[in-house]
């Protein structure tokens, strides 16, 4: 794998060096000169400079595969210059041209000790025209810092070094710049244990097939990742020289296990293609960071299985997680003794830190968090060791495994591996060396299908990342073999198992403006944005749906009839949004229409209307929900049949191996026309699952009405479409939230819904009531418990729940202790559950798979069915490890079997989220942390009818992986608060897209304003940078003699920035550049005072400001596509419309004929059309809403792939406007 973060300015490099070989700790007793004794050397080995970019600093010294020395460091990593800055002063070179481009900045976030040292630094600088040595930084800390000391501390005598300690804690406290980012990479855990417990020979191979493979992927991405940006605001990204790097090797994590990895520090400065050195633009890296971790993954499998040997299997880390792939044949349980001393430093730092909260009051900051934790790791190791020698560490390894039980015979199998016991079963990708399309299309379809589980739409690193990921499982020939697959693997996917849905290109932009794909310039890397076409289609086929109108409606007299009698039947009214919702559903008039209901606003009353209606109508209602459990809840309220949704689509997407595909008769329940289908929880379904019913009610004949919440939680694999269906659907949604005490409770109704819509302030209402708790996590889940078990006890109806599974899981063990302790639990007997529970007679379970049991009494008949989400209470318990249980509802016997109950059940006290949503009780205690979401915080603040407490777990992520060096110049942020993690919770939105939002919004984006503003502006920029390049220089040769004698390239720069402004402002600087370089006389600097006298004169005929960038003159030589585009766009940028959002494009409210489908689902959302190209109506014309057919098109040639650039004034950019 490997990890990606920030390294800063200031000493942040330094932890790599603390452990280098120096000579320092020579060891006598081992031979002279062993500096880069590889195994011998106390401390690791030196870092060595690696990168392309190299190259271009033009030294001997630092160049690729040279030793690193710590000044060099300093110059590039702590302050932005030359590594070789320290030497070329030396030589005599000035400290301007050291720098490779700007130096990084210091703060001192306006502390008056680091802002007198900065001042210091500076003078010192200006004065001596070099940089301090560190002993003369360390007088400055002195000297400057002992009077702000004593300021602050009252001590007068403190020695020097305990001044220099409190600087220090001062400058840990500002976060410096970006110096470079540490690329971490490691391999699986299997690789480190048999490196360290191998012979030397062995050990030094696999070393260097680790090298190897960091080598690889380091390369690719300078081709593919490295890049830059340019121009005006930094529109155009642009590749680089490569990367400036060091490697620096590690043997063990800072719990002591063996842990082979290196850590390559790229530096923040990159050379573009000008010649000029800028900041690396880091979003790229950051972006395609998994794609380099599992191309560093499936790279090194193949080093170590051709040159020793080495087979894999894939170790399984959980449902829904990939795989970890770990040499085959060493041993798991050596696997997992080398990582234990990170696993017994938990609890210990969990320690630690409940002590610290429990004498401080309140969560530890940051830098003590790091302390905490490294005394934790201490505590756990057998005292703090000095650096070692790989020898010894490799010697301590093997006796550790010595003493363990089993001791020899684990390294047996470690001499075993090495010995090719074990045969790699992995097939081989290619065929004697080539793969033919079918085999590579059933790859591709492989790795798509692993995409699609969790999300609609893709960019090209997740393509890369997933192919990478996939071919670990495949063996090849050489290290050519694994690139060409992995090459030639995504290319087969973007091309023919993906359609892209950001399709606009450089339609009529000047060449100027475009990259050297011939795109826009603004397209960087990752702008593109791809679905797969059968997405594409489900998605269309439900939106044109939400708007295609059907003959099939009730009529208005029945809706008021049924609500009468309803009312008249329960007492009380409906409220004027839940009979608008019943009226929408009933009176759309469509084939599919929305409504929605935030929880707690009555929609159950809104669909009993709609069922009652539609009966009354003559035709059934069908209802459908996304658990057996919300179905069956579903049939009860309603008074109708309700079914799983996957009970239909299964069998209809030909899932089920027993029944036909796309058959009617092979569906569990019959449905006639003009039958509707009734869908709860909506926005849970799958775009699959969304559109698979559509079809259904489509061949049926039927309507399907969907009931939802596009702001509770998403669809577990491809959602994100039911939010879009509302909006199209102009959905109908309820307001008034009824269930917060019977509806009094009007404070608690608004703040829940502040909640929904992402309103930090909601949190005010929460705390005032009383309601948050914060804490450890520990404390949380205690108090959580406790509170539970207190309303339960009083006879209230309540809910505990919590984000993970294993906070679920801890609760589920807390509370059941408490119900063993007062005896309502008996464990004298107990049978295993899943997940590592058990259970006794008296605990509560929960099923979680739906299947058909046997009937124990009449075995040719089928039994009782358990439902995924189904409660129980153990009353009996079999000897084979079966259970006898009542359900908690209904109070059924069922019998489970002991298969079942192994497999699919556990503890039920506590609950999830997700398997909370759709549940009423009267309290909820709901545990949250900094990673949970918008959505679940809404869900569980809306269950309870009386009261929702919070109890938020204040323990901040620890990254247990993290160095020393991430710490340095990063500043310092205090502990969380229950408040941090409230709002954070509100403002974190995690809910999918469906990728109709996504093209849709590129769409808007490609037609913007925002958009057009951005290209012009850097148009003019490029167009300016041109005009001066071709006239200033000109005007050198007319200074007189002395005035050019004194011109510099400071001034020169001076002028060009005087005529830019000039420019800018709509005047030709070469009018006033006469005057301007008039008798100079006896001037310090030519440059500054022609540049003073421009800005002078522009001072004196500058009117009132345009808001708007004029464009240079064209001019002989200038590039006339450039300048007649930038006049054109500059008349349309000071003449765009206000707005055009209300237009009606299809004028006088009428709708044209013969529109496409996309084309009214424009209309509908409010969108203008786009004017029709000549002949598109014509034969053969490629339908805008079947991407099926407009991908084939697209291939053949017969259809453009994407959209021109004109920019027509008709929409204003999205609020979310795709980062590019």
């Amino acid at each position: 794998m490997m990890s990606f973060r920030a390294v800063h300015a200031g000493s942040g490099y330094q932890y790599l060096l603390r452990s280098v070989a120096t000579n320092d700790a020579h060891d006598e007793s081992i031979e002279e000169g062993t500096l880069s004794s590889y195994y011998q050397a106390k401390g690791t080995p030196p870092g060595r400079w690696i990168g392309r970019g190299l190259a271009a600093l033009g030294s001997e010294t630092a160049a690729v595969g040279v030793e690193i020395e710590a000044d060099q460091m300093e110059s590039l990593y702590g302050l932005g210059y030359h590594p070789d800055t320290h030497r070329m002063l030396w030589e005599g070179k000035r400290l301007d041209e050291c720098k490779l481009g700007g130096k990084f900045p210091l703060y001192t976030n306006d502390i008056p000790v680091l802002n007198e040292l900065r001042a210091a630094e500076r003078e010192f600088v200006a004065d001596s025209g070099r940089l301090p040595t560190e002993d003369e930084r360390t007088g400055m800390a002195v000297s400057v810092g002992r009077r702000h000391y004593v300021e602050a501390t009252g001590w007068v005598d403190a020695p020097d070094k305990d001044v220099v300690d409190w600087v220090n804690q001062q400058r840990s406290q500002v976060k410096q710049a970006v110096a470079g980012f540490d690329l971490t990479f490691s391999p699986a855990k299997s690789i480190s244990v048999l490196w360290a417990l191998a012979d030397e020979s062995t050990a030094n191979k696999i070393a260097a097939c680790h090298h190897e493979a960091v080598a690889e992927v380091l390369a690719w991405a300078e081709e593919n990742t490295v890049r830059t940006r340019m121009g005006a605001g930094g529109l155009a990204q642009v590749k680089t020289g490569g990367i400036i790097a060091s490697e620096f090797t590690h043997f063990d994590t800072r719990a002591g296990d063996p842990d082979l990895h290196s850590h390559v520090l790229v530096s923040n400065k990159v050379q573009g293609p000008d010649g000029k050195w800028r900041t690396l633009d880091s979003r790229a890296m950051f972006k395609n960071h998994q794609t380099l971790s599992a191309r560093y993954d499936a790279i090194l499998q193949e080093i170590l299985t051709r040159k020793l040997g080495l087979g894999f299997t894939a170790s399984p880390r959980g449902a829904g997680v990939e795989p970890v792939w770990e040499v085959a044949g060493v041993p798991e349980d050596l696997i997992e003794a080398f990582s234990k001393r990170r696993t017994m430093a938990r609890p210990v730092y969990d320690t630690l830190v409940r002590d610290y909260v429990a004498l401080h009051g309140h969560q530890p900051d940051k830098r003590t968090q790091k302390r905490l934790w490294q005394s934790a790791i201490l505590d756990t190791r057998d005292g703090k060791k000095p650096a070692e020698s790989l020898a010894d560490l490799r010697e301590s390894w093997r006796a550790g495994v010595e003493q363990m039980d089993g001791g020899a015979e684990l390294l047996e199998s470690v001499h075993a591996v090495i010995g090719g016991a074990h045969n790699d079963d992995r097939p081989e990708f290619f065929t004697q060396g080539a793969i033919d399309d079918d085999a590579l299309d059933v790859h591709a379809r492989g790795v798509v299908d692993r995409m699609i589980r969790k999300r609609s739409y893709f960019a090209d690193h997740h393509v890369t990342a997933a192919v990478a990921s996939y071919l670990k499982a495949f063996r090849f020939a050489d290290g050519e073999e694994t690139q060409r697959a992995i090459a030639q693997l995504s290319e087969r996917i973007v091309s023919s198992h993906l359609i892209e849905i950001t399709p606009w290109g450089a339609g009529n932009l000047p060449e100027k403006l475009r990259n050297d794909n011939g795109d826009a310039v603004d397209r960087h890397l990752d702008y593109r944005k791809y679905t797969t076409p059968e997405i594409l289609a489900q998605e269309d086929k439900v939106l044109a749906a939400v708007v295609e109108p059907v003959p099939v409606f009730a009529e208005s007299a029945a809706i008021d009839k049924a609500v009468a009698a309803f009312e008249k039947d329960n007492g009380f009214s409906l409220n004027s949004g839940q009979v608008e919702l019943a009226r929408h559903l009933l009176l759309s008039g469509t084939v599919a229409a929305c409504g929605v209901g935030p929880a707690g606003t009555g929609k159950t009353t809104s669909m009993q209307i709609v069922a009652r209606v539609w009966a009354d109508h003559g035709h059934n209602v069908i209802g459908c929900a996304p658990s057996a459990a919300a179905a069956s809840v579903l049939s009860e309220e309603l008074g109708i049949e309700a079914n799983t949704i996957d009970s239909l689509t299964f069998t209809w997407r030909g899932r089920n191996p027993d029944k036909p595909a796309g058959d009617l008769s092979a569906l569990p329940v019959q449905i006639n026309p003009g039958d509707m289908l009734l869908v709860d929880e909506s926005g849970m379904a799958t775009t699959d699952n969304l559109a698979a019913l559509v079809e259904i009610a489509g061949a049926a004949g039927a309507i399907v009405r969907f009931v939802g919440d596009p702001h509770q939680l998403d669809a577990v694999g491809t959602g994100g479409l039911y939010a879009t269906m509302c909006r199209y659907n102009k959905a109908a949604e309820l307001t008034d939230v009824m269930r917060f005490s019977h509806g009094n409770d009007t404070e608690q109704a608004d703040a829940s819904l502040a909640v929904r819509r992402g309103d930090t302030a909601a949190a005010e209402f929460y705390f005032a009531r009383g309601w948050v708790t914060g804490g450890t996590r520990e404390a949380m889940l205690a108090d959580a418990a406790e509170a539970y078990l207190a309303d339960t006890a009083k006879g209230r109806s309540s809910l505990v729940v919590a984000s993970t599974n294993a906070d679920v899981s801890v609760l589920n063990e807390m509370i059941r202790a408490h119900h063993i302790d007062t005896g309502d639990v008996d464990t004298s007997r107990e049978v295993a559950l899943s997940q590592g529970d058990v259970a006794g007679l008296g605990d509560v379970i929960i099923a979680r798979h739906n299947q058909r049991l046997d009937n124990p009494d009449r075995p040719n008949q089928a039994g009782e069915k358990v439902i995924n989400g189904q409660l129980f209470r153990v009353i009996d318990l079999t000897d084979d490890g079966g259970i006898v249980a009542g359900d908690l509802a209904t109070g059924q016997v069922y019998h489970l079997p002991a298969d079942y109950v192994r497999a699919h059940t556990h503890l039920g006290y506590a609950a999830t989220v997700h398997r909370s949503q759709g549940a009423t009780v009267d309290t909820t205690h709901l545990v949250v942390d900094s990673a949970t979401s918008r959505s679940a915080l809404y869900v569980g603040l809306t269950r309870g009818r009386y009261e929702n407490r919070v109890y938020a777990v204040t323990d901040d992520a620890l990254d247990e992986f993290e160095e020393y060096g991430h710490e340095h110049s990063a500043g310092n942020s205090p502990g969380l608060t229950d408040k941090d993690v409230f709002m954070r919770a509100i403002a974190r939105d995690t809910r999918q897209r469906s990728a109709a939002d996504i093209r849709a919004e590129a769409e808007a984006y490609a037609d913007s304003k925002e958009r057009l503003a951005k290209l012009y502006r850097y148009g003019v920029d490029v167009a300016t940078s041109d005009f001066i390049d071709r006239h200033l220089d000109a005007w050198w040769d007319r200074l007189d003699a002395d005035a050019a004698a004194i011109l510099t390239d400071e001034g020169r720069m001076k002028v060009r920035t005087a005529w830019r402004d000039l420019l800018a402002a709509g005047h030709d600087p070469r009018d006033f550049m006469a005057t301007a370089v008039f008798n100079l006389g006896q001037v310090d600097e030519a440059g500054a005072v022609i540049a003073w006298r421009l800005r002078d004169t522009l001072a004196n005929v500058a009117g009132e400001d345009p808001g708007l960038l004029a464009p240079p003159p064209v001019t002989r030589g200038a590039d006339a596509e450039l300048g007649a585009w930038l006049r054109e766009t500059y008349d349309r940028l000071a003449h765009w419309p206000e707005d055009t959002a209300d237009e009606d494009t299809a004028g006088e409210g009428i709708v044209p004929e013969n529109l496409t489908p996309a084309e009214r689902l424009r209309l509908q959302a409010g969108k203008a059309l786009a004017a029709p190209a000549a002949g598109h109506r014509g034969k053969g014309a490629v339908a805008d809403l079947d991407p099926l057919a407009r991908l084939a098109a697209q291939r053949a040639g017969r259809a453009p792939a994407g959209t021109a650039d004109q920019f027509p004034p008709r929409e204003q950019a999205s609020e979310n406007t795709p980062e590019l």
